[in-house]
């Protein structure tokens, strides 16, 4: 249980409580909202709930996933740690790293602190515990400085990436919908979905009301946004300047208390303002006076002639891992991470859904019944080459007759079950599943599509990394898939784990689609990390 600082100020009785229960068990709908109404009437508890991002931080720069899986030490050169961070299986796992686990759960908890409004007792709240934090969606004259993870347009940023910009302008796009741009020479940290860290240099963010709470770390201070744009300029270890576009944005200092300027507390940094922060004589807290607006102002857009990933020959062509939180609401009309046309749908006139599909850091479904949600591709994929997906996949529950799918359509306007599906890859009746549709048929229905494209053995609980591979015509004009379960070649391997051929009649994919069905009240569904692209490097970075 975690025990709290006894300098508690005006931190009602039943935070303890709360707080607890939402780090180790999860809150119901009730509980919920009590912790809400608790976090946004107490100064306090707020502040706590910073030093948890900061510590969050910390913990993000003293254990490091490397590229096996294993958590290695920043400050010495063997493993710490074997820990798979999709198990929950082993408790001695999770009681070593049960204050990392509490953290990054804050983390997650950012957006739902200021301004959530509901919450579904019945919404999945887990991720798959994959790392996906951002992705660069464009660049400008960069100059990388060596040992940067962070590199290219179109990459994948992960949890802990290290973006090193010796000149230029990288501009990222976050899962939780936050855009920040980082002007070279900058030194920047990604920590989350919803943080990161400025080492030096400068950057500004744009965050809009659902993305609100993105944090930045530099140094001693802390930045939460409140819904805003901001700039932030750290040129040395000591010096900081912040100004706000528009909205309002918090500082705080390493243990989580606000500066001041002379005795006055300084609550916030509005719309037009700049703030100089220095820490005081000790070291410890924060310092802060108004400044004029800087000679070199902040650089806020792209210029037009930057290199956009979103292009006819970007090979990573859309991505959304679900970081667009808000506690667990429907994902109809999330217009998360980035190469969609439209947010998602639920209002197919072919799919018939019993229950909207909730998220929060992966698509969950555990409600009864059968439910479906669409989204349009920003670009057409056609015959001229392969169509590949991956996502990540997980059942709990007792059910063995459930179905958790990603499908690939050819027209947006007949998305369905029916004649435009295409494609399904996931997992179905406790089995790997892998089904083209036929000509005129229904891949879910069809018992040939089943017997052929259904496979092995999935085991409750298991995580997995599916990826697939469609390819027009490739045998006497049919349609082959290909799929591969947890690979983990960097390069496409020559062999997969199952293969089907199908005359589908369709010659091009348009649309995606996430679909649970038939779930009993007890079992659960998750999807997460969707990647569709060109190239298998595009869907497996």
């Amino acid at each position: 249980m975690t025990e709290f600082p006894s300098e508690r100020g005006e931190i009602p009785e039943n935070f303890d409580e709360l707080f607890n229960k939402f780090c180790e068990d999860g809150l119901d709908h009730r509980q919920a909202n009590s912790l809400r109404d608790v976090l946004r009437r107490s100064p306090a508890a707020r502040r706590l709930y910073v030093r948890a991002m900061t510590l969050h931080f910390w913990l993000q720069l003293r254990f490091r996933r490397n590229k096996d899986g294993l958590y290695a030490s920043e400050f010495a050169d063997s493993v710490v740690c074997p820990i798979d961070r999709m198990s929950r299986s082993n408790p001695i796992a999770i009681n070593r790293y049960r204050l990392a686990i509490a953290a990054l759960l804050l983390i997650s908890l950012a957006t739902w602190i200021w301004l959530s409004a509901n919450s579904d007792e019945q919404a999945g709240t887990t991720s798959l515990g994959s790392s996906y934090a951002a992705v660069v969606v464009g660049t400008k004259d960069c100059v990388w400085q060596p040992g940067s993870s962070v590199e290219r347009a179109g990459q994948i940023v992960r949890e802990g990436d290290q973006l090193r910009l010796e000149a230029g302008l990288v501009e990222l796009k976050f899962d939780s919908g936050a855009m920040l741009i980082a002007k070279g020479p900058v030194e920047l940290d990604v920590v989350s979905p919803r943080s990161c860290a400025l080492i030096r240099g400068e950057l500004t963010a744009k965050v809009d009301r659902l993305a609100s709470g993105f944090t930045v770390i530099a140094g001693s201070a802390t930045v939460v946004d409140v819904g805003t744009e901001f700039g932030i300029r750290r040129p040395s270890a000591n010096e900081l300047q912040v100004e706000v576009f528009q909205g309002e944005v918090q500082v705080f200092d390493s243990e989580g208390r606000q500066g001041t300027i002379g005795e006055k507390l300084l609550g916030s940094i509005t719309t037009g303002e700049v703030v100089e922060v220095v820490p005081d004589e000790s070291g410890q807290s924060l310092l802060l006076a108004a400044a004029d607006s800087p000679v070199d102002p902040f650089t806020r857009a792209l210029p037009e002639t930057s290199l956009r990933y979103v292009s006819a020959t970007a090979s990573l062509v859309a991505v959304d891992g679900f970081g667009r939180v808000k506690g667990g609401e429907p994902l109809t009309g999330a217009d998360g991470g980035t190469g969609w046309r439209r947010p998602w749908d639920d209002k197919s006139t072919e799919i018939t859904t019993t229950d909207v599909i909730a998220f929060a850091d992966a698509a969950t479904q555990g409600n009864p019944g059968t439910a479906a949600v669409h989204r349009p591709l920003l670009r057409t994929l056609g015959a001229d080459s392969p169509v590949y997906a991956s996502g990540r996949f997980r059942i709990t529950g007792p059910d063995p007759v459930c179905t958790s799918w990603i499908l690939l359509f050819e027209a947006a306007e007949r998305v369905g079950g029916g004649e435009a599906t295409l494609l399904a890859f996931g997992i179905s009746d406790r089995k790997f599943s892998a089904r083209l549709s036929p000509r005129d048929g229904d891949l879910a229905v069809d018992p040939n599509c089943k017997r052929l494209g259904d496979f092995g053995t999935y085991e409750d609980g298991a995580t997995h990394l599916l990826v697939a591979k469609l390819e027009f015509n490739a045998v006497d004009d049919k349609e082959r898939l290909s799929l591969w379960v947890d690979p983990t070649s960097r390069t496409e391997p020559k062999t997969c784990d199952h293969v089907v051929v199908y005359d589908t009649g369709k010659r091009q994919v348009d649309t995606v689609a996430i679909r649970f069905w038939e779930m009993d009240g007890e079992t659960r569904g998750y999807i997460d990390d969707l990647l569709i692209g060109t190239t298998w490097d595009a869907v497996t970075q």
